[in-house]
């Protein structure tokens, strides 16, 4: 059935009010009509499962008939921060983080990034992103929206990290020996986890040194050496094998 997110809902009322692309979505691309039934997903109000009952080229409203009591998250919170890449990668690597899961996406300032953000346009470029988010939740059926939190340096993203249970960056020349992933998810109690990916060209040796120093783990994901847009997505698929799939 398809799902909607919306920024408007009332309970009293039992209405929600979609927004006005995802009317035109509904009739156009759907083909929908009056009667017809939706899934409306709301941040803070839940899930419910729905009945258009007005639609104008602008509007679709859509009556509430009850909640749905489903939980389509991760068990585990994962944030995903990413040496800044060109907007194209960025996309493919935030619509493929939000069907596997993730909470929030950061980009990061990084020395060997090539890719530049532009604050004048920045407005602009989350606003195309979350549209992005919006449309890849509703198809993978996501309960929430993954957030997308402006680009930080690499000093911003440490201070950050009293709010997680456990930070990693993935360095494929680890110093240590404790760079074992499966141990890592084994954690008992682990709520929130931060992994740092490097841009296209990775991470220099000052950034290794700060964030070790800082108490980021580095860890491996296997033998071989990815693009930086596949290795969030290896890591996120472990994630949903080691805490949903496997037995």
């Amino acid at each position: 059935m398809q799902r909607y997110f919306v920024e408007q809902i009332n309970i009293q009322e039992k209405r929600a009010v979609l927004l006005p692309s995802d009317a035109y979505h509904v009739q156009k691309v759907m083909r929908m009509q009056v009667k017809d039934s939706v899934i409306v997903c709301h941040e803070t109000e839940g899930t419910f499962l729905g009945k258009l009952i007005k639609l104008t080229p602008n509007e679709a409203i859509v009556e509430l008939n009850g909640k749905i009591e489903e939980n389509n998250e991760l068990p585990l919170d994962v944030t995903i921060a990413h040496g800044l890449v060109r907007r194209e990668k960025m996309e493919f690597v935030i619509e493929s983080c939000v069907a596997l899961g993730a909470k929030a996406y950061i980009p990061i300032f990084m020395n060997r990034s090539t890719a530049k953000w532009q604050e004048e346009k920045g407005e602009k470029k989350e606003a195309r992103i979350n549209k992005i988010i919006k449309e890849a939740s509703e198809q993978s059926h996501r309960n929430r929206l993954m957030k997308f939190i402006k680009p930080l340096t690499i000093p911003e993203l440490i201070k950050e990290k009293a709010n997680f249970d456990l930070c990693l960056f993935a360095y494929e020349d680890s110093p240590t020996d404790d760079v074992n992933l499966k141990k890592h998810l084994s954690i008992d109690n682990m709520k929130s986890l931060l992994v740092l990916f490097g841009p296209e060209g990775g991470f220099d040796e000052k950034e290794v040194e700060i964030l070790t120093e800082a108490g980021f783990i580095p860890i491996t994901l296997g033998k071989r050496i990815l693009r930086t847009e596949l290795a969030p997505l290896l890591l996120l698929s472990a994630i949903v094998y080691q805490k949903e799939l496997k037995a």
